[in-house]
């Protein structure tokens, strides 16, 4: 038995390349990612004590929280990036009345191996 891959249907999508949109939420995201990291190992490994008091576990939590905010940033910087399958949908309302199904299946199966 042999394994073929469905080739996709002939159309163009030139100008849906790409995944740098939305740069301010990436930029958020990790610089709040290696920040709230950062903060969470000092909590960790640092014995930080201040008039008998120990601060780790206030940098632990800080941390943690930090780390939450950021997945809020790659949330919207991957929904900003999902330009690419509207790109595909326009590219569909293209595709003549009579091949749209051809064009679906071939979308789907695009990385499916298909056994024939």
């Amino acid at each position: 038995m042999t394994v073929h891959f469905v080739k996709p249907f002939p159309v163009s999508m030139a100008s849906c390349t790409g995944l740098a949109h939305c740069k301010v939420a990436l930029a958020f995201a990790v610089i709040f990612d290696l920040v709230g990291v950062m903060v969470l190992l000092a909590g960790v490994f640092v014995p930080l004590e201040v008039k008998g008091r120990d601060f780790g576990d206030l940098l632990v939590y800080t941390g943690v929280i930090l780390v939450l905010i950021s997945l809020g940033g790659w949330v919207m910087w991957y929904s900003g990036n999902i330009e690419a399958a509207k790109c595909a949908f326009t590219a569909a309302t293209r595709v003549p009345e009579a091949d749209r199904q051809k064009f679906y299946a071939s979308c789907l199966g695009h990385h499916l191996p298909v056994p024939r």
